[in-house]
């Protein structure tokens, strides 16, 4: 069992490897490998699209970067335009007992349960019910005062300041036991002051639902989501962990190895410890199944555009600066493109849906390796079917505007902090919360193993907090990019070093 600091970060880890780090690009091409009995199966109530895709070469390439990522099973969606063109399942579901991965394969989706959690509530808005921007003393019962001014919104867009402190003192705690426990611990910070991804803000959503309902949270996302939509293998929470059709998780060993994930895990906590995530990372469920939802959501059959445009805003803090979360959403531009998209991180597990609407496509996996960028996968099996989101490192730079900034820069990210500064809630967000801390040595480790020698610019534009810069980063290792946005006045408001952007 891993230790509660890295607990407290795993539901999602793929915010890290998203937002602040990626691997370095090492140049090798995926090796082409045999079919490890993929299954290919389009449900038969989902129509089919027309789009011309060549299927085998996706497949090879799928099998390819499992190979080359070492994921032991993958089960994937693709839909483009309102239709499911694509499900198959990759690899073993189970190595130690000789099951294939399906696309009817049940895995815990870790924090994609998030974007669930908000559709959960803005159904409720969108009903009035409930009111984003009300404090959410207004349906929570016995809220403390350092509380009182959290709104709803606060909660879905990870602005709140509330302590992840509650999953490091009790990994087992209910629901209904949930606010009296998360109440104990003080504010990271003022709502609205940073930003900062939060499990307890989704749990607390979770219990919201509850109160305005009047329904547990299960039964009203079954009631509200799962049937209607004709999710039937999905569950909010479930009774048991243990069915024939449910991925075995796998962990990387010091050697580089895989191995399951421990029988005491498996058989006595993994059940304990899935209520205290309600709402935050408990739902369980296959490919067809939020292949159904994504469909849903396309159609605007379930929420209307106005209610899905609002899940698309960003945050805006108290300093006017933006965020780059919405109400369950990541919200990225890609080589021009639009993409909303979540992953999830759980002990064995990795998951991503990550939808290109100006492009009208989407694509969910769910595999069974710990640790994995779940959207980095999802968007690398995109580039397949949009070539627009390849990121080409080999364009020429441009002239440097201003090049003892980006000195400065380089300076930083080889681990002199006071090279520039942080902006005032980028700084909240690394020094005062537990989950920012364990970033920030994560990526002080990664820097110190990896410097980077030299930065070429690449591209220069506007962005709502000042100029996004983007580099491309040479060093000990390879190349990668390294995107920046500096404040009118030169402060960084966020850093992010990825292999596709």
């Amino acid at each position: 069992m891993k230790n509660r600091l890295p607990i407290l970060t795993c539901i999602s880890l793929s915010t890290f490897l998203l937002s602040l780090w990626a691997p370095v690009i090492k140049q090798p091409a995926y090796a082409q490998t045999a079919s490890q009995n993929s299954t290919s199966q389009n449900s038969g109530s989902i129509e089919a699209s027309p789009l011309q895709v060549d299927d085998e070469a996706i497949d090879d390439f799928v099998e390819a970067l499992m190979t080359h990522r070492q994921i032991p099973g993958l089960s994937l969606a693709v839909i483009y335009d309102q239709k499911l063109i694509k499900t198959t399942g990759y690899g073993m579901l189970d190595r130690e007992l000789n099951v294939h991965t399906r696309p009817s394969s049940i895995f815990p989706i870790a924090s994609m349960s998030k974007p669930l959690t908000a559709t959960a509530i803005m159904l409720l808005v969108q009903e009035g019910r409930v009111d984003l921007d009300a404090p959410i003393g207004t349906y929570l019962a016995d809220v403390p005062e350092h509380w009182s001014a959290i709104t709803v919104r606060h909660l879905l867009n990870h602005t709140a300041g509330l302590s992840e402190g509650v999953y490091a003192d009790d990994l087992f705690v209910a629901p209904d036991e949930f606010v009296e426990k998360a109440a104990i611990a003080p504010l990271n910070f003022q709502p609205g002051e940073s930003w900062m991804y939060s499990n307890t803000g989704y749990s607390l959503a979770s219990i919201i639902v509850e109160t305005v309902s009047q329904q547990s949270f299960d039964t009203f996302m079954s009631a509200r989501i799962f049937e209607p939509l004709g999710m039937t293998q999905t569950h909010a929470i479930r009774d048991s962990y243990l069915f024939s059709n449910r991925a075995m998780g796998y962990l990387e060993t010091e050697d580089g190895s895989l191995e399951p994930v421990s029988e005491f895990f498996r058989y006595s906590l993994l059940h304990k410890i899935m209520p205290g995530l309600q709402g935050a990372g408990s739902v369980t469920s296959t490919v067809l199944d939020l292949a159904r939802w994504e469909i849903a959501l396309q159609k605007e059959q379930f929420l209307t555009p106005a209610v899905q445009t609002e899940m698309q805003q960003v945050g805006i803090l108290s300093s006017g600066r933006v965020s780059e979360y919405g109400l369950g959403w990541f919200f990225r531009e890609i080589n021009g493109h639009s993409s909303f998209s979540h992953g999830g991180n759980l002990w064995g597990y990795s998951t991503s849906i990550s939808r290109f609407p100006d492009d009208r496509l989407a694509v969910i996996v769910l595999t069974n390796k710990d640790g994995e960028d779940g959207d980095r996968l999802a968007r690398k099996i995109a580039e397949r079917y949009i070539p627009g989101l390849v990121l080409d490192l080999e364009v020429p730079a441009i002239s440097d505007d201003d090049p003892a900034l980006t000195e400065k820069i380089l300076v930083f990210l080889n681990g002199d902090e006071t090279a520039i500064e942080l902006t005032p809630e980028r700084q909240i967000a690394l020094t005062s919360t537990l989950r920012g801390q364990f970033y920030q040595s994560r990526w002080a480790a990664l820097m110190q193993e990896n410097p980077t020698q030299s930065l070429e610019l690449l591209t220069k534009e506007v962005h709502p907090n000042g100029i996004k810069r983007r580099y491309r980063a040479t060093a000990k290792d390879g190349v990668y990019l390294l995107t920046v946005v500096v404040t009118p006045d030169g402060l960084i408001a966020s850093m992010g070093r990825s292999s596709e952007e």
